[in-house]
């Protein structure tokens, strides 16, 4: 009984001691001042898009498939196309942009600069708004 009572203390701690430092990772974390419009694009060239919503996502992430149609509404409100980028597929734009959470979406404006970004789910609306204000 002991022992299962140290193993099951054990797995505690090393829960909280990995949310914590996913925590501090999250706080820290910034964004990246700019985007390049062909990166996880198909041919896309930089002058035919003036904004764009890109999301990075996984293979195996849930809330990736969760929070995708969403983006695909508010893309499809805003006239904006969606980029998304698969990290297993494209780790080099992983690495480039370093996205070590998904999802992790960023609002992309004219000229590639980054208006707001998001590590996990954005919350509700907030990537609307950010359309609003990019889209003319």
């Amino acid at each position: 009984m002991l022992i299962r009572l140290l193993v099951v203390a054990g797995v505690a701690l090393a829960v909280w001691a990995l949310s914590g430092s996913l925590r501090r990772y999250v706080a820290n974390a910034r964004t990246p001042e700019r985007f390049d419009a062909t990166d996880g694009s198909a041919g896309l060239a930089k002058a035919e898009a003036s904004a764009m919503l890109v999301t990075f996502s996984g293979p195996y992430c849930l809330e990736c498939e969760e929070v995708l149609p969403r983006l695909q509404a508010a893309s499809a409100a805003h006239a904006v196309p969606l980029r998304v980028i698969d990290i297993k597929r494209s780790p080099e734009l992983a690495a480039k942009y370093d996205v070590r959470l998904t999802p992790t979406t960023f609002v992309v404006g004219s000229g590639g600069a980054v208006h707001a970004g998001w590590l996990g789910t954005p919350p509700e609306g907030a990537v609307e708004e950010a359309l609003a204000a990019v889209a003319v």
